[in-house]
Parts: C-alpha cells; sequence; structure tokens
C-alpha cells in the first residue's frame, strides 16, 4: 500500500511538473492570426533578419531584443544562413501534436522544416504540402508576403 501511495504521489508531481511547465496552454495560430502578425511587425522582423545574417544551423538567438517581450514567438531557428524559423505555438504530445508558426526563406523559396527533403505537393491555390516518408505526418507551408511563409507541421 506504501509503493502504491508513492507512485501516485510521483505521478501526480509530474503531471504538476507539466501543467505548470506550459505545455498543454500553447496553441496553434491559423494563417490570418500568424500573417496578420508578420505584417504588423514587418520593420522588426526585417531588422532581426539583417541583423543575423551570420547564424548558421543549431543557433539560437535572442528574439525578443527586436519583437518585444509580448511576441507570439515562442522561439526562433536557424536552419541555415537562408531560413529562419519562428515557432508559434502547437499543442499535443511527442507523436500526436500539431504546431504552428512563420519562416524567412532568403531566397523566397518553400521549405520543408522537417520535411524539406521529402515528397511534396503544391496545391491549387500555390500552398506547398511536404509529407514523411509514410504520408502520415506533414507540414503545410503558405506564403505570406515575398520572403516570408506560414507553416502548420502535425506529427503523428
Amino acid at each position: 500500500m506504501r509503493n502504491h501511495k508513492s507512485i501516485i504521489v510521483i505521478i501526480l508531481l509530474i503531471m504538476t511538473s507539466i501543467i505548470l511547465s506550459g505545455c498543454f496552454s500553447d496553441r496553434v495560430f491559423s494563417y490570418e492570426e500568424i500573417s496578420n502578425y508578420v505584417f504588423k511587425n514587418e520593420e522588426e522582423l526585417d531588422s532581426l533578419i539583417s541583423d543575423n545574417k551570420g547564424f548558421d544551423e543549431s543557433v539560437h538567438f535572442e528574439f525578443e531584443k527586436y519583437l518585444g517581450s509580448r511576441t507570439i514567438v515562442r522561439s526562433a531557428y536557424s536552419y541555415s544562413s537562408e531560413v529562419i524559423e519562428f515557432y508559434c505555438g502547437g499543442e499535443g504530445l511527442a507523436s500526436d501534436s500539431k504546431y504552428s508558426g512563420f519562416y524567412y526563406s532568403k531566397n523566397d523559396a518553400f521549405f520543408g522544416l522537417e520535411f524539406n527533403e521529402s515528397r511534396k505537393t503544391t496545391e491549387d491555390d500555390g500552398s506547398v504540402i511536404y509529407h514523411d516518408r509514410d504520408g502520415i505526418s506533414y507540414v503545410y507551408t503558405k506564403r505570406i508576403s515575398p520572403c516570408w511563409f506560414y507553416y502548420y507541421m502535425e506529427w503523428h
């Protein structure tokens, strides 16, 4: 009985930690919300990009310096010197999750983020969907303006 109570207490502590860390308070942003954000913050985003031209893969940088502490951007990551991703929100855990954000493409080209080397489909509206090998997980990308793109990603 004592072991059983200890296990329950440990599980409750883990669940409380997860909830307090914000894992469940995140949300997915729509194309409209993110494109409005990009348009309203175009000057600050352009400054951030021009000041960080030398970033390589694996470098995370301080986006709040440019976008302020009330930004919808949760993190920013440079895939290369040509593509910078701005993660805005998501929901779910591990193999059943959804994410949204936007990215800057120096060459004004669609980029599939984690699925960039995967099979891609161009939709009638000009958006592009990159699928994983199994065709289950994917990232949907849509142009916001020259060099700026929305993304919505699902992992299954």
